[in-house]
């Protein structure tokens, strides 16, 4: 059991890295933000800024996303240790009877 979490989780830190260097050639914009660029006097540097910009922000609902479905696991896992105590004093009691 430990070892298959084991590989769950270096399954996803490698697809992590693995998307984090695949953003470097994954650089695109909006229309919106393309124009803002076109008419801008620095357009190479602020263009570049801008892209960082845009994939931080879209990082931030995947981080948050990771973070509280591995919240959630790790509560299940506990109540499951938990109902099984109870279950397993239940089942004594009951054979006592």
């Amino acid at each position: 059991m430990i070892s298959s979490i084991k590989k769950i989780i270096a399954s996803g830190i490698l697809t992590f890295f693995v998307w984090i260097v695949s953003t470097q050639m994954a650089y695109s914009q909006c229309a919106m933000c393309k124009a803002t660029v076109e008419n801008s006097e620095n357009s190479e540097t602020f263009a570049a800024g801008l892209n960082a910009g845009i994939l931080y922000l879209m990082s931030v609902p995947y981080i948050l996303f990771t973070v509280i479905a591995i919240l959630w696991y790790r509560n299940s896992k506990r109540n499951k240790e938990k109902r099984e105590k109870i279950e397993k004093k239940l089942k004594q009691t009951i054979s006592r009877a």
